[in-house]
């Protein structure tokens, strides 16, 4: 599940409608001045055409009523951001880093480890290198050829010599190829989401171990 349309519809929504706003403003206060200047400086025996005079006030009040539309689109997406973000608590997500957490799954047993990655074309080739606190690399996955976007994968705590690796925290890198080329990527780890806040810096998501990231950081959720 996506949602970072909903973020880009919102931050997109929220853009226009400050830039309405100030364009708005700029508009009536040139509107003003130039009705002021007309009237101080019209000529008695003819006078400004009171048809042409209304007509611009009324597209000034079109203009006015397309900014207070916006401005309620705006609200209407942050409310539905802030109920979309209520439903995540207890979900796992997707968000930016590198960390990769080895532990026992809610269902089924032995132990699971996921995580994600980001890319910025199609790749013919994706390679995950999982490494240990030390950084050396303990298990190298081969997930095959993957679309651009976002996609998510599982590591089964196997190392590369097949025996079990201990549970907790790992690291991993992502390479990924189309063809000769080299696509750009970026990890992605996978965190449960244990709570949703909201402050002046907007609806924060506590992810457990990973910390705390913004709504805005969700890349997918699993």
């Amino acid at each position: 599940m996506a949602i970072s349309a909903v973020n880009s519809a919102t931050a997109a929504a929220a853009t226009s409608s400050n830039a309405s706003t100030n364009q708005v403003a700029a508009t009536e206060n040139r509107f003003l001045a130039l009705l002021v200047a007309q009237m101080k400086n019209q000529d008695p025996l003819n006078p400004l055409d009171n048809a042409q005079v209304t007509s611009q006030m009324a597209q000034l009040s079109t203009v006015q009523g397309v900014n207070q539309m916006n401005s309620q689109l705006t609200q209407l997406l942050s409310e539905f951001q802030n109920l979309q973000a209520m439903t995540l608590s207890g979900r796992s997500v997707l968000v930016p880093g590198d960390k990769l957490v080895l532990g026992a799954p809610a269902t089924g047993t032995g132990l699971e480890a996921r995580g994600g990655l980001e890319l910025a074309g199609d790749a013919t080739s994706v390679k995950v290198q999982v490494k240990n606190a030390a950084g050396a690399v303990v298990r190298t996955l081969d997930l095959g050829a993957r679309a651009a976007g976002v996609s998510s994968f599982k590591w089964d705590g196997l190392g590369d010599d097949g025996k079990a690796l201990p549970a907790g925290n790992y690291a991993f890198a992502v390479t990924a190829n189309a063809g000769t080329q080299a696509v750009a990527s970026q990890p992605l780890a996978a965190a449960k989401v244990e709570g949703v806040n909201r402050n002046a810096n907007g609806i924060q998501l506590d992810l457990g171990n990973l910390g705390t990231v913004s709504f805005g950081e969700v890349l997918q959720v699993l």
